[in-house]
């Protein structure tokens, strides 16, 4: 059963690698916006997943826990990656007295697509 959609979760890793050099806008703003994406290109790509392998995932509370949580069931290492790149975003996002570099956003965007990656090849 194929979970359909209409936005692909990559176009958010594809903004989020222009944005990381664009200097236009400050350090610390685009560092967050750069790991928020980041994440949510592969949270994304690991919740289509999910369905795709017939994983009912219904929880909106608690959707982000649920999908990592089945993708253990397929590659725990994998999982706590995830799990580590929602941490950063979750810093991003929530932590304003954590500071954000442009260096973190990097490592977030090759973290990122990395699980994409490894995602690709779950059966």
């Amino acid at each position: 059963m194929s979970y359909s959609i209409l936005f692909e979760p990559y176009r958010f890793l594809e903004l989020a690698n222009k944005l990381v050099d664009d200097k236009n806008y400050d350090e610390d703003c685009r560092s967050r916006t750069v790991v928020g994406r980041a994440y949510y290109s592969a949270f994304l790509t690991a919740y289509k997943k999910m369905r795709d392998l017939g994983i009912s995932l219904q929880d909106v509370e608690r959707i982000h826990k649920e999908t990592i949580e089945a993708l253990q069931g397929y590659d725990y290492g994998l999982a706590s990656k995830l799990y580590k790149l929602r941490d950063y975003r979750n810093d991003a996002d929530y932590h304003m007295d954590v500071r954000m570099s442009i260096a973190l956003a990097r490592s977030c965007l090759r973290l990122s697509q990395q699980i994409i990656s490894r995602i690709d090849t779950l059966r």
